[in-house]
């Protein structure tokens, strides 16, 4: 029996920089996106599978309404991208 295998998965996590340095690299806010899985490392196509993920943040950026804790009110991505 052997317990080596050819197959493995590459997980791909993001991480929101906006809260406290301390924070934001615990297991809170640490966000699984999506898993490749294959044979072997990804490397040389993981744009194929990174291109939906950075459409989706391209839109969520662009005008998606969203809730502003802070200013605790009803904004767009773009209003939220100017007070940075």
């Amino acid at each position: 029996m052997s317990v080596s295998s050819p197959y493995s998965c590459w997980p791909v996590i993001v991480n929101p920089y906006n809260p406290s340095p301390e924070m934001c690299m615990t297991k809170l806010f640490m966000f699984l996106m999506c898993l490749i899985s294959g044979p072997s490392n990804p490397k040389a196509s993981i744009e194929v599978y990174l291109e939906p993920l950075i459409d989706d943040f391209n839109k969520l950026w662009s005008g998606i309404w969203t809730y502003d804790v802070v200013a605790t009110e009803i904004a767009t991505g773009q209003r939220i991208k100017n007070k940075i």
